[in-house]
């Protein structure tokens, strides 16, 4: 299994467009949705998001349902419950694959992509890459539409999901077949603020410890007496890690060379604000380039914990 750090901003909570739901509905997502998404609450926003979509169903509004299952799916994933997020999101599709509007094609390919993330997660490559590809098909379009819609955060949007895609695909064919793997997002700091340029794979390895080492570190009462593996670097599916390219020697920690990358785990003071916020409305903002760009992690109230700094093998002299 692959366990992916997914930004948020690639999340179905950022990416789906809601202007053609009620205005009844999308203000219940966009405040108390958001109240609990924010708070890292799932079971309540699961459960907003199941009476909502009872509500939506009671008035045979598909469209509204086809998001609101979006949404579920989202939660599940963060749960960890991967084969009712993939239920879910199947039955998103079934019913965006109904609509014929401009807004709901961006959300199909949107769910499309999101289809194609759980695949790859589950290690279903022939699956995620066919939804990658028909997600890429569709996004191509919406951003022409987007772009003749003067909506530059959207063609924004839409260039960001074709990299996030294409560098997951990339990484696909290097990955060991039979390790669980971390997949997550690479940063750089540039003028204080926090460029997302990327994707790389962390693998987690074990340390061998001999007993008289271990027993130094473990409660009186346990005393080892052979050489014991330990994992380094546990899988946690609910941590938030990234990682920070270095760019100069020294930067960040001290150990640290230009091309390392240091793993780092989020953790926020105020969750409202969740990464690096700029604004509790703005979390983040695309440039022109389509790079993201956070506001010091300093001023969100929160900070990063340095995991461990990761150092560019060597190639081997022919």
């Amino acid at each position: 299994m692959r366990l992916v750090y997914v930004p948020e901003e690639l999340t179905p909570f950022y990416l789906l467009e809601l202007r053609e739901i009620p205005t009844s509905f999308r203000d219940r997502l966009q405040d108390d949705l958001r109240r609990y998404h924010d708070a890292g609450q799932w079971e309540k926003a699961l459960a907003l998001i199941e009476q909502l979509f009872s509500a939506a169903w009671a008035r045979h509004d598909e469209s509204t349902a086809a998001l609101l299952a979006l949404y579920q799916a989202d939660i599940l994933r963060r749960m960890q419950r991967w084969a009712e997020a993939l239920e879910h999101t199947q039955q998103a599709l079934s019913r965006l694959r109904q609509e014929v509007t401009r807004i709901a094609a961006y959300n199909r390919a949107v769910a499309l992509y999101f289809l194609g993330l759980l695949h790859f997660v589950l290690r279903a490559d022939a699956h995620t890459l066919r939804a990658f590809t028909d997600a890429q098909e569709i996004l191509d379009e919406s951003e022409r539409y987007w772009g003749f819609e003067n909506n530059m955060a959207r063609v924004a949007t839409c260039r960001d999901m074709g990299r996030w895609m294409s560098g997951l695909l990339a990484l696909s064919s290097r990955m060991p077949l039979s390790e669980w793997v971390m997949i997550v997002p690479v940063y750089e700091l540039e003028n204080q603020t926090l460029l997302r340029t990327g994707v790389t794979m962390v693998t987690p390895v074990q340390v061998m410890l001999p007993a008289e080492k271990l027993g130094e570190y473990l409660p009186s009462h346990y005393i080892p007496v052979e050489i014991e593996p330990l994992p380094f670097l546990q899988l946690r599916p609910d941590a938030r890690y990234m990682a920070l390219k270095i760019l100069t020697a020294g930067d960040l920690v001290k150990q640290s060379r230009p091309g390392d990358i240091l793993l780092v785990e989020v953790v926020s003071s105020d969750p409202a604000t969740r990464m690096a916020a700029l604004t509790r409305e703005a979390p983040f903002v695309r440039r022109t380039d389509g790079r993201i760009l956070f506001a010091p992690h300093g001023q969100a109230g929160g900070g990063w914990i340095p995991r461990v700094l990761i150092r560019k093998e060597k190639e081997e002299e022919s």
